[in-house]
């Protein structure tokens, strides 16, 4: 039996097997992985070991035992039945018995009432800055996410993405870093301005006052890389639906889309907006929709995917045939979209 793993995660120290098999014991020279490079490793099960068995990887003790992409622990794997390889993919390790440096977590800035005059209304807006932002003059790319109250620091009763806490674990793996806008939803008013195909059009206010004034008093305030290569907007459900609006409409300031599981319900309009994306800019989209989100949902996406590439943007599709339509979902899903979108070649 052999098995194969992929690390997001890679550092100069060794990665180990150990599990029931082993009697749970650490840095076994036995069951040390191979290192092919590039995060990837191999190992071959000795005669005796035989499923079924639970089993987890390590850097070599449990103070360095695998972590998925949030920074949580995870259940032991189980191997079961007569499977010859598997292919595994560990996210994340610990270190020295945390997810990660408590010195890089994201600073916050946060804006309470910030006035948006298409729609008379005020509106709380949090800026999470990169670890050691004070201490270098560097500028970072922009990301914009919708319904804030989800978003980061413990969230609302549906939970959140951790957005605070992924940005830290991001950190301190040397990967890209970036700041996040987080803007809060308008409570009773979130539908109407997440939708712009609305009778009263609030959610194309609602994007004139992100285009017009928020993304400037951004881009004055703080060390931004203002150029669209470096501007995205997320969201899920209808702040899915409406970031996928604003890229489409205002290709001139956002080259990156994070859509999650947007409600391309709402209208079939979405479809032929989305089609004019201009090829040649070099757009890019995260789409993800889960499995066990509503009927037709995922075909829904499915069709938007063809859309959207036919349109010329490169788009990077993921499907969770077990996740629901939930923050927990999203949150599981951000570090890949991130990675997707920031630690790539930029367009």
């Amino acid at each position: 039996m052999k098995v194969h793993l992929k690390t997001l995660s890679d550092d100069d120290r060794p990665v180990f097997l150990t599990g029931s098999f082993c009697d749970w014991q650490t840095e076994l020279p036995a069951f040390r992985m191979t290192n092919l490079g590039a995060g990837g490793y191999e190992f071959t099960f000795p005669e005796l070991v035989r499923p079924p068995f639970s089993y987890k990887y390590t850097k070599g003790d449990w103070s360095s035992v695998e972590l998925d992409a949030s920074g949580w622990d995870t259940p032991n794997r189980e191997w079961i039945g007569r499977v010859a390889t598997r292919s595994d993919t560990v996210p994340h390790f610990m270190t020295g018995g945390k997810a990660f440096d408590p010195w890089m977590s994201p600073g916050l800035k946060i804006w309470p009432e910030m006035t948006m005059k298409p729609l008379r209304r005020k509106r709380r807006v949090s800026i999470l800055l990169p670890a050691g932002y004070g201490n270098t003059d560097e500028r970072y790319p922009v990301l914009y996410f919708q319904d804030g109250q989800n978003i980061y620091g413990g969230g609302s009763v549906y939970g959140d993405w951790a957005l605070d806490r992924k940005m830290a674990i991001r950190a301190q793996q040397g990967r890209r870093p970036f700041i996040g806008v987080v803007i809060d939803h308008g409570a009773e008013r979130r539908r109407a301005e997440f939708n712009p195909y609305a009778r009263h059009r609030e959610g194309v206010k609602y994007l004139q006052w992100l285009t017009t004034e928020l993304k400037p008093e951004i881009d004055r305030h703080f060390r931004t890389l203002p150029d669209r290569r470096n501007t995205g907007l997320c969201g899920s459900s209808l702040g899915g639906l409406i970031s996928l609006y604003g890229v489409a409409h205002f290709p001139d300031i956002f080259g990156m889309g994070l859509i999650f599981s947007p409600s391309l319900w709402v209208s079939q309009q979405v479809y032929t907006d989305a089609a004019t994306i201009r090829s040649g800019l070099g757009t890019k989209i995260y789409l993800y929709v889960g499995g066990k989100e509503s009927a037709g949902t995922a075909a829904a996406v499915r069709k938007m995917n063809r859309v959207l590439r036919e349109a010329g943007a490169a788009v990077a599709l993921s499907e969770k045939p077990a996740a629901t339509h939930s923050e927990a979902a999203w949150s599981a899903e951000l570090p890949f979209a991130l990675s997707y979108l920031l630690d790539e070649s930029t367009v």
